[in-house]
């Protein structure tokens, strides 16, 4: 009896030592009572000895959470993707949100968010947010001087920033001064998949208005398997039901989808930027006004102007010009256009472009444009205009428009 009443004084000291210790950071091997005993040796600390142990174990607590998480400390300063970054987010203002949390760089949306009206300002705006968040900067993306957005455009800044959602193990995001965007923007995105796509916690709750546009929401997708092809086609055929030649279309679309997952991500990326490798983004909507559909589709891949191989004198010379410091992507993406080749020069491949190209043949109305590094390719009515931007896009954008009659 004498013996377990002296043994219960040790054991709720031992407890507190316990709970002392787990605050402190210490590992459950090390537990130290705060009498100057250490457990489970019984061995006597001074004071200084007492110290130098919190302070050994705080500092093997800190290597270990460096180990496991990569560039920290000094290390992550002398990262050039962080140096770059903090570059850029010194030139641009700060906001508050939350509980008084300063956000390091706020990111301004451009008025015209379609590459039809302004390319360079909505690559240049994608640019900026995969330059921050691979230096790890916060960033506060603010899409309230926004006025027209197309499908492409939308589709390719909410791809960026899902990649780095995905890649930065971002469960959740959060919208701030929603009241502030603009109406009929905010519905537009709203119904396009913007909040749905980036996991937006609390997405605006605005009453969309049918009859004036049916859209497909946007998806991000890895690989390409028949359930995916089986529900694209099932939506898309509820969104215009009236596609004339339906399965040649679907046919086309899937071809492009397969181009993503054979080709785009089969070489490392030119500037070392990291990537969801396989997957690609697509999303489309329908004007009942102008009876037209609209489809989008991307990748986050090398780009045609990579890909495409130099193989007649026209394209070398444009390789000439470029290495004088003219810029050749718009040709490239022009000669993928014309003979529908790929860099495996396989007969069988590029076989959506020409399929694509069919249908914009049918109708005067119709168009399709490409845009991939610094080119941009638009055919339409039979011919096809390129162009060279000062902007350069990741990947390969493809988009559709098409007259859709007697829309079910």
């Amino acid at each position: 009896m004498n013996q377990l009443l002296a043994i219960r004084p040790l054991v709720e000291l031992w407890s507190y030592g316990r709970q002392v210790a787990s605050n402190s950071g210490l590992a459950r091997a090390s537990i130290v009572v705060i009498g100057k005993v250490c457990w489970p040796t019984m061995k006597f600390l001074s004071v200084k000895q007492w110290q130098r142990h919190i302070r050994t174990m705080r500092r093997r607590k800190r290597l270990e959470y460096r180990r496991r998480n990569g560039l920290r400390g000094v290390a992550r300063l002398l990262d050039p993707a962080t140096t770059k970054a903090q570059e850029l987010a010194a030139t641009l203002s700060t906001v508050r949100i939350g509980n008084n949390y300063e956000v390091s760089s706020k990111l301004i949306a451009p008025e015209n968010l379609h590459f039809g009206v302004d390319h360079n300002g909505v690559a240049e705006y994608a640019e900026k947010i995969r330059v921050l968040r691979n230096g790890r900067v916060p960033v506060y993306l603010d899409f309230t001087q926004v006025r027209q957005a197309g499908p492409a455009a939308a589709l390719y800044v909410a791809a960026e920033v899902d990649r780095w959602r995905v890649l930065r193990v971002v469960r959740t995001m959060r919208a701030y001064d929603l009241a502030q965007w603009n109406p009929v923007m905010r519905t537009y995105l709203r119904d396009l998949g913007l909040f749905e796509l980036l996991k937006v916690v609390n997405p605006p709750d605005d009453i969309s208005d049918p009859s004036r546009q049916r859209i497909l929401r946007m998806r991000a997708r890895r690989g390409l398997h028949a359930e995916a092809v089986t529900e694209l086609r099932d939506e898309l055929n509820e969104l215009a039901g009236g596609l004339p030649k339906r399965l040649e279309f679907f046919g086309a679309v899937s071809e492009a989808m397969m181009n993503v997952v054979h080709h785009a991500y089969e070489e490392p990326d030119p500037n070392g930027w990291p990537r969801l490798d396989g997957y690609w983004w697509m999303t489309a909507d329908y004007d009942p006004q102008l009876a037209m559909i609209r489809i989008a589709i991307l990748d986050q891949g090398v780009g045609i102007p990579v890909r495409l191989p130099r193989s007649n004198l026209g394209e070398r010379l444009d390789g000439l010009l470029a290495r004088l410091g003219v810029n050749d992507d718009a040709a490239r993406i022009s000669a993928a256009l014309e003979y529908g080749r790929t860099s495996t020069g396989l007969a069988g491949r590029g076989k959506g472009f020409r399929d694509m190209q069919q249908f914009v043949d049918g109708d005067d109305r119709n168009w399709m444009r490409v845009l991939s590094g610094r080119g941009e390719c638009l055919y339409a009515q039979h011919a096809t205009r390129a162009e060279n931007h000062d902007s350069a896009i990741v990947g390969t954008i493809i988009e559709w428009a098409l007259i859709v009659p007697n829309v079910e």
